[in-house]
């Protein structure tokens, strides 16, 4: 497999953990997990998150679990991209 000269990125690992959540999904006997698939790719920083149903969702910030519910409106309204640790 590492002889075929494929490289696989971060975004098709999210693409096939999807594919395999949906498939679970159909057959009645889900993954009961949220996946949050992290990497670098072409240099650039990706991250995507998958859930129970395989709904992919590829963001500058991904909240999960709980936090889900009462942090992703606190980090959506003070997202800025250029904002320094400072």
């Amino acid at each position: 497999m590492f002889d075929d000269g494929v490289k696989h990125s971060v975004s098709n690992y999210a693409n096939y953990l999807a594919g395999l959540c949906y498939a679970k999904r159909n057959k009645q006997n889900p993954y009961y997990n949220n996946f949050v698939v992290a990497g670098f790719q072409n240099g650039k920083a990706h991250l995507s998150s998958i859930d129970l149903y395989g709904n992919h969702i590829a963001k500058d910030y991904l909240t999960v679990g709980f936090s889900k519910y009462f942090g992703h409106a606190l980090i959506a309204n003070e997202w800025n991209p250029n904002k320094t640790m400072e």
